[in-house]
């Protein structure tokens, strides 16, 4: 027992730093293993989970690997990245976002920018293409661009829903101090182009990452090809991979695998779900409409 309490007072001096100081998602998870009063005794099963949200976040930004929920993932970072703005890079320290960088299996890495709401400067969608730039330059150097996926996420604030964006940029390749003949230096991105991918209430950006990883891995030069709404108010969205086609959708009823399909097989996933639209819409007929018209109109 005096073990446990002690365990307890260790937790409460953390959480009360953790928000300030580490990540809002660490301090949310930590309050989730402290005890209440209906139930005097720490959950040891948050408080597992605890740990590992402890070493990814604040022993250190970089670890080996990290099973949440059953998702295995190489995190390679999290937690705030502060970027320059031109002749206002004395004042970096004011500028800054969230920063998850995960690798999966296939070497793809997956970068997040997350709006955070200390931050004074322009939004990261007005800046996302220097932030890019830097983050390459920090922490992707040497990484093939088609094996880099740009997500936004903005968290949910003020009635408004939680969501992520895909983002693609073009970029160019610029010579980096200290290379020589052969070598590629840095890139540059420029021209970025957003497309929503998800949206929700509630949104945990590794989570998502981990449940969405056949999609994300997926996702360079991806193309929305169609969303519609449900019934029930959630958004369905069509999207081309580099092989397959894949539907995302906050509607956790409807029970979507996280798995690519051929055209075929596609029709037949949302000939199952026709329930969910109800019989106004041919979610399988516009799927072909629109399959068509990408053909035609994008080269898919």
């Amino acid at each position: 027992m005096r073990n446990r309490l002690v365990l307890v007072q260790l937790l409460k001096l953390f959480l009360r730093y953790a928000y300030f100081i580490f990540h809002e998602d660490a301090a949310t998870r930590i309050a989730k293993a402290l005890p209440s009063e209906s139930d005097p005794l720490p959950n040891f099963a948050n408080v597992l989970e605890c740990s590992i949200w402890y070493n990814r976040i604040c022993l250190s930004p970089r670890i080996s690997t990290e099973l949440i929920g059953g998702w295995q993932m190489k995190v390679n970072y999290s937690g705030v990245f502060h970027y320059k703005m031109g002749h206002f890079a004395s004042k970096e320290s004011t500028f800054f976002c969230g920063l998850d960088i995960v690798e999966y299996a296939n070497e793809v890495r997956c970068v997040v920018l997350t709006e955070r709401s200390e931050n004074n400067a322009l939004s990261i969608t007005n800046v996302c293409d220097r932030i890019a730039s830097q983050i390459y330059a920090d922490h992707l150097s040497g990484v093939s661009e088609n094996k880099i996926v740009w997500l936004e996420h903005y968290p949910a604030i003020r009635g408004n829903k939680a969501h992520i964006d895909l983002v693609q940029f073009d970029f160019e390749v610029v010579p980096s101090e200290g290379t020589g003949p052969g070598t590629s230096g840095t890139l540059r991105f420029y021209h970025p182009r957003w497309y929503r991918l998800y949206e929700a209430r509630h949104l945990d950006r590794i989570e998502f990452l981990g449940k969405h990883a056949n999609l994300i891995q997926n996702l360079y030069r991806a193309q929305v090809i169609f969303e519609i709404e449900d019934k029930d108010g959630h958004c369905w969205r069509l999207v081309t991979g580099k092989e397959k086609l894949f539907v995302i959708t906050s509607n956790l009823e409807a029970g979507i695998p996280d798995e690519g399909f051929d055209a075929k097989g596609m029709s037949e996933l949302l000939g199952r779900k026709k329930k969910f639209f109800g019989d106004q819409v041919d979610i399988e007929q516009r799927f072909v409409d629109e399959l068509v018209k990408g053909f035609l109109n994008k080269g898919l």
